[in-house]
């Protein structure tokens, strides 16, 4: 059993707001997101598909629809880019909420909101605001955190506001996150970043993250769990 990081520990206990992801973090959605960005794209060639899988896995945090402009405009490099990109985010809108009707909030997580009381929790996303409302009203959840917030507005301009919102200082937050764009948010602030490894698909994190200064690494929720101090019958995966 890997020892508590006690840094991890005090900083989840003095936090006045803890700011989380929500693809691998509240859900683990990275995968059948993933699938459904496979199928929007299911007509074009594979190498391209490849691409787009890799560009999709390296860059969590970021919105859809920044995604597939990428895919439009740089790599199939089609002149009607912005059509095609709009069909895609409605698409892709469609089979998301089919994966997430398919799965529960992870336990970890609800054990963690609940600890901490929703004044202290915002949900900051690069998924759809309007979608991602809707998900946690279907599942109930929504009375647990003082915001979910998402795409189209950035997760940096997101995290800004909200912070200034509460006159909170950037020494007295943290984001928990599983993507590179989790971590580029608050290495920009000077925030804390607590990465959690669990359900991320970021490969290059352990290289990204060795060196980098605010940064606590998390293998599970439970770790996670257990830094924050929280106990009880949950299953955190």
């Amino acid at each position: 059993m890997r020892r508590v990081d006690a840094d991890l520990s005090a900083e989840l206990r003095a936090a006045r707001l803890i700011f989380l992801d929500c693809d691998g973090v509240i859900f683990d959605s990275n995968g059948f997101k993933r699938t459904a960005m496979d199928r929007v794209l299911s007509h074009y060639p594979a190498p391209l598909r490849e691409a787009m899988t890799a560009f999709w896995r390296g860059n969590g945090g970021m919105s859809r629809r920044l995604k597939f402009e990428y895919f439009f405009r740089e790599l199939a490099q089609s002149p009607d880019w912005q059509t095609l990109t709009e069909a895609a985010v409605q698409r892709f809108g469609v089979y998301s909420l089919e994966g997430f009707r398919r799965v529960e909030p992870l336990a970890g997580a609800l054990a963690l909101m609940r600890a901490l009381g929703r004044g202290r929790v915002v949900v900051v996303s690069g998924a759809d605001q309007n979608e991602l409302r809707q998900v946690f009203r279907d599942k109930q959840i929504e009375s647990l955190v003082a915001e979910v917030l998402g795409a189209p507005i950035k997760k940096l301009q997101l995290v800004e506001s909200q912070l200034a919102a509460r006159g909170v200082g950037v020494d007295e937050a943290l984001l928990i996150g599983d993507g590179a764009r989790d971590f580029e948010v608050c290495k920009t602030l000077g925030m804390r970043f607590v990465y959690l490894h669990e359900h991320s698909e970021w490969d290059g994190a352990h290289e990204t993250l060795a060196a980098a200064a605010d940064v606590r690494w998390a293998e599970t929720w439970a770790e996670l769990l257990e830094a924050a101090g929280v106990v009880g019958d949950h299953h955190a995966g």
